[in-house]
């Protein structure tokens, strides 16, 4: 596949980061680096402690499933819930998510 379509029409030499972002993206491989980066976002904004006790699940319409092991955990987490949601986002450096769904595993 030419690589001539990925590139920008500017005369400008363009970073092969945005190219390989581009065609990766249209190959489908953006939902498990988003899943990787939302995954390690969620150990630093959560802690390792609580994160053991919870595992993510899908980010759907701006909804990321969280299923969690205790529900004092779900209390806690609820709790935070606008705090972590903003932290999150900031992390990841995107506006994806809107809310948190909790599910006891």
């Amino acid at each position: 596949m030419p690589l001539n379509h990925l590139m920008q029409d500017s005369k400008q030499p363009e970073r092969i980061g945005k190219i390989l972002t581009r065609l990766m993206a249209r190959q489908g491989f953006q939902r498990q680096i988003s899943q990787e980066l939302l995954a390690n976002a969620w150990v630093e904004v959560v802690g390792e402690t609580l994160a053991g006790q919870t595992r993510l699940g899908n980010l759907r319409r701006g909804t990321l499933e969280v299923f969690i092991r205790h529900k004092i955990i779900e209390q806690e987490l609820s709790f935070r819930q606008i705090e972590l949601t903003q932290s999150l986002n900031a992390v990841i450096g995107e506006n994806k998510i809107k809310r948190l769904k909790f599910t006891l595993m």
